[in-house]
């Protein structure tokens, strides 16, 4: 059975190609004491499967917040067992967040929203870059920052930092792949999300460099 997470955004039966469901992301990276600390993410799902999520619900009124908050659980269950739907980078070394918390789900229009945060183990210098792919692997789900002010970088004490985000390189074939898979069809490429995934990278310096 598929993760409980990439069920609610299959709930649409109208799809044809991949992806079926899209997600809006946004960042802030926290750096605390010229260390990387933890990153808070806030993921929004489209119309649709907001709607599907609370039985059909019309958002263009608000859903009551206990029938939220009964997804909550579910959805960071979904998230945590899949390792996040991301992969993290320092100095080009994988690494794992320690834990996720304050997860809270709320309505912003006619989409439903999760916001939670990722920990980061210790001693991660901000003077080496750091960088993640957030994506759904079989690419039933499209995860993007929509623009480059969808990240945000939080610094204590203040260092000048840089981010960016590197867009896939899709040929037209690999394109076509895609859009010609049915919502019931496995990928025969492994990992498609990955090939789909944006490359978030963030650095910073300091006065001693």
């Amino acid at each position: 059975m598929r993760p409980l997470l990439v069920l609610l955004w299959l709930v649409s039966t109208s799809s044809i190609a991949h992806p079926h469901a899209w997600m809006s992301l946004k960042s802030e990276i926290h750096i605390h004491e010229h260390q990387w600390r933890y990153v808070d993410m806030t993921w929004y799902f489209d119309p649709m499967s907001s709607s599907q999520m609370v039985m059909g619900l019309n958002l263009t009124g608000q859903v009551p917040q206990d029938m939220l908050d009964n997804l909550k659980d579910g959805l960071v269950d979904s998230i945590t067992s899949q390792n996040y739907f991301s992969q993290f980078q320092h100095s080009q070394l994988a690494i794992e967040p320690l834990r996720l918390t304050d997860a809270e789900i709320f309505q912003e229009k006619t989409e439903i929203a999760i916001k939670f945060r990722l920990e980061l183990p210790e001693g991660l210098a901000v003077t080496s870059p750091f960088s993640w792919r957030t994506y759904e692997s079989e690419y039933y789900v499209d995860m993007q920052h929509r623009a480059l002010s969808d990240i945000n970088i939080t610094v204590s004490p203040q260092l000048p930092c840089t981010f960016s985000i590197t867009e896939p390189v899709i040929d037209d074939d690999l394109l076509a792949y895609a859009e010609n898979l049915d919502k019931s069809d496995n990928p025969s490429i492994d990992n498609l999300g990955f090939t789909f995934s944006q490359l978030i990278t963030a650095q910073c310096s300091t006065s001693e460099e």
